[in-house]
C-alpha cells in the first residue's frame, strides 16, 4: 500500500526508491537522498536568488551560478565590485573565493619604505642592475650608489659647479653606466673609473637608454644623441618640439617624446614623426615589447601603444606623471608629483 513504483529491487537511483514510495524525480516533494538529492520542495524549487532549494533538487550553494546574498555570498565565479585597495591592500584586483566572498590571491602590498640617502638633495632618476647595485642621480652633482646595505656619494673626477644637476642614469651593466647632465655633458663608469664626456649636445641630457654598450640613445632637449661604442653623434628628428624621454624595445624600435606631445620613432634607419594623442609634455616612456609601450606626462596623461594605435589610460587625479617602468606587461608602475604611484596589472590602473 502507498507504493508509487515497484521495479522489483531495493536499489536507489534507478527511478524507484528502495521503499517504492518515490519515483526519485526531482520536484515530487520527496527527499531522495540516496538518489543524490539534498532537498526537494516540489513547486517551491527555484533558481531565483536566495531560494532554499534549486530546480535540480540541490540546496542553494556557492558555485551554483546564482548570487545568494542571504547566504552571505557577494560573488559567484566573477569578481565582486571594488578593488584590493578597498580592503587595505596597495594594488591588485579582487577575485571570487571558493566560498563566494572577496578573494585576495591577486592582492598585494607594495611595501614601500623610506630610504636614507647619502644626502638630502632632490633625486631625478634611478637605475640599477639588481638589489645590490643601484644608482640615483639628482641636484647639486649628486650621484649616489646603493650596495645592498647603504647609500654612498660617488665622487667624479671632473667637479662641475655645485649648482649643476644630473638628470638621467642608465647602463648596460655594472661596468657600463652613463649619467646625463647639462649642456650635453655626461659621465661614464667602466666598472673602475668615472670619466667626463662632452657630447655634441647642447641641452640637458634628460633621458638615456640603449640596447648595449655600442648602441645607446639620449635626449638632450635640443634633439637626440646616439653612441656607437666610440663617440656620441647628434641625430636630427622631425620632432617639432624638444624631446624629454627615450626608450626602445630593440635597435630598430626606439621611441622619443617630449614637449607639446611630440613623439618620434626610429625604425633602424630613420626617425619619423608619429601622430600624438597628446598636446602636453610627455616625460616618460617604457614598454615590454614593440606592441606594448606606455607614455606618461603632464596632467595625469597615460597613453598606450599597441603596435598600431594609441589608447588613453589617463589618471583622474591629474597629477604630473614623471616616469613609467615595469617588470612585465602585467606589472607596470607610474610615478608622479605629490607622491602619486599607480600600478597596471594588465587590466586596470590602481
Amino acid at each position: 500500500p502507498g507504493e508509487v513504483c515497484d521495479d522489483g529491487n531495493n536499489a536507489a537511483g534507478d527511478g524507484c526508491s528502495p521503499d517504492c514510495l518515490s519515483d526519485e524525480s526531482c520536484g515530487n516533494e520527496i527527499l531522495d537522498a540516496l538518489a543524490g538529492e539534498t532537498c526537494d520542495l516540489g513547486a517551491l524549487n527555484s533558481d531565483e536568488p536566495n531560494a532554499e532549494c534549486r530546480t535540480d533538487c540541490q540546496l542553494a550553494r556557492c558555485g551554483d551560478g546564482i548570487l545568494d546574498a542571504a547566504l552571505g555570498e557577494v560573488c559567484e565565479s566573477t569578481p565582486p565590485a571594488g578593488t584590493c585597495l578597498d580592503y587595505g591592500f596597495d594594488r591588485g584586483q579582487l577575485t571570487c573565493s571558493n566560498v563566494c566572498t572577496p578573494g585576495f590571491v591577486e592582492c598585494d602590498w607594495l611595501r614601500w619604505s623610506p630610504e636614507t640617502g647619502a644626502n638630502s638633495e632632490t633625486l631625478w632618476a634611478v637605475w640599477g642592475t639588481g638589489p645590490n647595485n643601484v644608482y640615483a642621480v639628482g641636484d647639486s652633482t649628486t650621484i649616489q650608489h646603493f650596495d645592498g646595505n647603504t647609500w654612498s656619494q660617488v665622487q667624479v673626477p671632473y667637479a662641475p659647479e655645485p649648482w649643476v644637476h644630473f638628470y638621467a642614469v642608465w647602463g648596460s651593466g655594472p661596468s657600463d653606466v652613463w649619467v646625463g647632465s647639462y649642456d650635453g655633458q655626461m659621465f661614464h663608469y667602466d666598472g673602475t673609473t668615472w670619466t667626463f664626456v662632452q657630447t655634441p649636445g647642447t641641452g640637458d641630457v634628460d633621458s638615456i637608454w640603449g640596447t648595449g654598450p655600442t648602441d645607446i640613445w639620449a635626449t638632450d632637449g635640443s634633439g637626440v644623441l646616439h653612441y656607437d661604442g666610440t663617440s656620441w653623434t647628434p641625430m636630427s628628428t622631425p620632432a617639432p618640439h624638444s624631446l624629454q624621454a627615450i626608450w626602445g624595445s630593440g635597435p630598430d624600435d626606439v621611441w622619443a617624446a617630449g614637449h607639446s606631445g611630440a613623439i618620434v620613432h626610429w625604425d633602424g634607419t630613420s626617425w619619423t614623426a608619429v601622430a600624438s594623442p597628446s598636446t602636453l609634455l610627455l616625460m616618460g616612456i617604457w614598454g615590454s615589447a614593440a606592441d606594448d609601450v606606455w607614455f606618461v606626462g603632464h596632467s595625469g596623461e597615460i597613453f598606450h601603444w599597441n603596435g598600431t594605435s594609441f589608447s588613453d589610460h589617463s589618471l583622474a587625479t591629474g597629477e604630473f606623471l614623471q616616469d613609467v617602468w615595469g617588470s612585465s606587461a602585467n606589472d607596470v608602475f607610474v610615478v608622479g608629483d605629490e607622491g602619486v604611484v599607480a600600478h597596471w596589472n594588465g587590466a586596470v590602473w590602481s
